[in-house]
């Protein structure tokens, strides 16, 4: 997944990309550009619109849950470098 893949975070529980550009101190425009990318290319449909609101689809819930595991791990693999080179 490309760098958009962070905007997955403040996107999914605000609802609305204004609130999450806001979060990332990006405009409106570049969070939807950067989504439809991340849609593209992963061939999925991340958000729907759903009177007004954004509601994550099944698929989106699934990409959020595997980013999330994925920025676990990179933690992880992260304190283990960290202790090894100590």
């Amino acid at each position: 997944m490309r760098a958009y893949a962070r905007l997955l975070e403040p996107l999914a529980p605000l609802k609305a990309y204004a609130g999450g550009a806001k979060q990332l101190s990006i405009t409106q425009p570049a969070v939807s550009q950067h989504i439809k990318a991340l849609e593209q290319e992963l061939g999925v449909r991340i958000f729907e619109r759903i009177n007004g609101q954004l509601v994550v689809t099944k698929q989106g819930e699934e990409v959020v849950n595997a980013r999330r595991k994925c920025l676990g791990c990179t933690i992880t693999c992260g304190r283990i470098c960290a202790t090894a080179a100590a």
